[in-house]
C-alpha cells in the first residue's frame, strides 16, 4: 500500500492518543426510546491508499464483522446475481447490512427464500428460543400469518437438550471469565505499565 497522509499531520508519535472513545454515527431509536448508540470511525480513501476524508481514528484496528457484508454482496452483484436472483432494491439492501428482525426485514428476507426456492429449515434461526406468547406478543401479525398457513410448527424449533445448555454455559462463562481478566490485564498495563 502506498504511504498514507495522516488525517492531522501536526500530530506525532509522541503526541498521539494511546485510546479515544469513537464518535456517535448512529442512534437507533424504537418506539422514541434510544434503543442503542452505534460508535465508529469512518475513513475515505483514494485508491492509492491516500486519505480523503476521516470521521474518528483512521488507524484504529478493528475486526471487519458485518462492515464485511457490502464487500460480499459486491462479488455477487459483479457475478450477475442482481440479474439472475431477480433481486430487488429492498433485497439488495438487506443483504449489505444488518437488520433488527422488524417485520419489513424478515417480509423481504421470507420473499427472497420463497422465491429461490430456500427452505427455512436451512436456517439455525426460526423462533428458537423464544417462548410462542413472546412471540406472539412482540410480532402478532407474522404469528398470526405462520397459524393461518399451518406453518407454526415448520417455523419452531425444539428446546435444546439440557446436557447442551449446560454444555454452552460453561462455555460462555468460561469466555466471560477469560474476557473479564483480560479487561483487568488491559486496565492495569494501561495504569502502570504504558505510563
Amino acid at each position: 500500500m502506498a504511504p498514507r497522509t495522516p488525517a492531522n499531520p501536526s500530530r506525532t508519535a509522541d503526541k498521539a492518543p494511546r485510546w479515544s472513545v469513537p464518535p456517535v454515527l448512529v442512534r437507533q431509536i424504537r418506539n422514541g426510546v434510544v434503543e442503542s448508540v452505534h460508535r465508529g470511525d469512518i475513513v475515505e480513501a483514494d485508491a492509492s491508499g491516500r486519505l480523503l476524508r476521516t470521521i474518528g481514528d483512521p488507524d484504529r484496528v478493528v475486526f471487519l464483522r458485518s462492515t464485511v457484508k457490502p464487500f460480499g454482496l459486491l462479488a455477487l452483484l459483479r457475478a450477475g446475481g442482481q440479474k439472475a436472483f431477480d433481486l430487488t432494491p429492498d433485497e439488495i439492501a438487506i443483504m449489505a447490512s444488518s437488520h433488527s428482525g422488524e417485520d419489513v426485514h424478515v417480509r423481504t428476507i421470507q420473499a427472497l427464500y420463497r422465491r429461490l426456492a430456500i427452505p427455512t429449515s436451512v436456517l439455525a434461526c426460526g423462533t428458537e428460543g423464544m417462548p410462542l406468547e413472546e412471540f406472539k406478543r412482540d410480532r402478532p401479525r407474522e404469528y398470526e400469518e405462520l397459524v393461518e398457513s399451518g406453518r407454526l410448527e415448520e417455523m419452531t424449533m425444539p428446546a435444546p437438550a439440557e446436557h447442551d445448555v449446560r454444555f454452552w454455559k460453561r462455555i460462555g462463562w468460561t469466555a466471560l471469565t477469560m474476557g473479564l481478566i483480560l479487561i483487568g490485564l488491559i486496565v492495569y498495563a494501561m495504569l502502570f505499565v504504558y505510563r
